[in-house]
């Protein structure tokens, strides 16, 4: 099987996730997701040892197009087509339960984007505690316009970042936010100039990091999650709405489109 997810764990203290698929414009599917799981089970078995990582910085190499670039493009339809109800399903709690590690990890996550963020990618990155962009760096709440709500975990955490009211509006309508628009809203932290100047600026973030006690930092990640309204039970409803509604008619039809392309 193809690696998609590439592993950096030179730094001592700072480990790099890329995710390698370009040509499928990083679509979040059940291969990556297997990879992903692994890389979280080496990862989580080494947090609070003496060498061990003291920060997580996850990237992507972009596609690139006529119409710019794209850092997560989505859900995998390529890999999406073929699942049943069930499937589909398991599917939504495979990268639902990603998103859960990546938010619980005692250790800071960043994100570093350069390009559209579209739905399933998306709330993918709001998982991270810290999310970096350039001034190409997009977000796209598209999920109902494949038939689908959002799945991830994404509608607790939208909602947590930027209020209901700007929350509703980004998944009901699907804009194109821009990154002054997302950084004013608080969807990124900063917004750097390009790909070299993001790579520069996460790197010296993750360095800075990393010399803080691995101890205050748990700590302090589980008092700022302390903060957050999240019922216990709101991310099981999101899974459920999410996997009741897999293939519903809509659904069901642009699958069929995109795999008659």
């Amino acid at each position: 099987m193809d690696l998609y997810l590439k592993t950096d764990n030179d730094h001592p203290h700072i480990w790099t996730w890329t995710i390698a698929r370009p040509e499928r414009a990083n679509g979040l599917g059940t291969s990556l997701a297997l990879e992903f799981e692994q890389q979280l089970v080496s990862l989580e078995n080494k947090v609070g040892q003496s060498e061990g990582p003291r920060c997580l910085v996850i990237t992507a190499i972009p596609r690139e197009g006529r119409s710019g670039k794209t850092w997560i493009g989505g859900g995998d339809l390529k890999e999406l087509v073929p699942l049943d109800k069930d499937s589909g399903a398991e599917y939504g709690r495979q990268w639902a339960g990603i998103c859960s590690r990546l938010e619980q990890l005692p250790l800071p996550v960043l994100m570093a984007l350069d390009g559209k963020t579209i739905g399933g990618g998306a709330e993918f990155a709001l998982a991270g505690d810290i999310r970096l962009g350039t001034k190409v760096t997009t977000f796209e709440f598209r999920q109902l316009r494949i038939g689908l709500s959002t799945g991830y975990g994404g509608a607790r955490r939208l909602v947590e970042l930027i209020g209901k009211a700007h929350a509703s509006r980004l998944i009901w309508t699907a804009p194109s936010v821009t990154a002054p628009e997302a950084l004013k809203l608080g969807l990124l932290t900063e917004v750097c100039e390009d790909a070299t100047t993001l790579k520069q600026r996460t790197t010296a973030l993750a360095q800075e990091l990393a010399t803080l006690g691995p101890e205050a930092v748990a700590a302090q990640k589980r008092l700022l999650h302390l903060t957050r309204s999240a019922d216990p039970n709101q991310l099981e409803e999101e899974q459920e709405s999410f996997s009741s509604i897999w293939q519903n008619p809509t659904h069901k039809q642009i699958l069929e489109n995109f795999n008659k392309s």
